[in-house]
């Protein structure tokens, strides 16, 4: 993810640097705890289950069916996630399932 932002921070320079404005105005900095020890027991965490549009919406648009968490399931999906040391793929892992 350092690359990623690293790469956006360059080209965003580049661009400022080649036209003068900043076209970044989109950007804006979010401090998350990502705070992980990787010597700290998994705590087994059900999955959280991904909310999705009724049937009856569903007839009548185009709108994605499948909708986004919340940011605190987000962050806690992704804390679930990084501490998986069952040593088997998630379609593997019966805490996953």
């Amino acid at each position: 993810m350092a690359a990623i932002g690293a790469g956006e921070k360059a080209a965003v320079s580049i661009d400022a640097h080649l036209t003068g404005a900043n076209h970044a105005f989109w950007r804006r900095d979010v401090e998350v705890d990502t705070a992980f020890d990787p010597d700290a027991d998994p705590a087994e965490t059900p999955r959280a289950s991904v909310p999705e549009l009724t049937a009856s919406v569903r007839v009548g648009s185009f709108d994605e069916v499948e909708l986004s968490w919340a940011a605190e399931t987000a962050v806690a999906e992704a804390r679930r996630c990084l501490r998986c040391d069952y040593g088997k793929t998630c379609a593997e892992t019966e805490v996953n399932r």
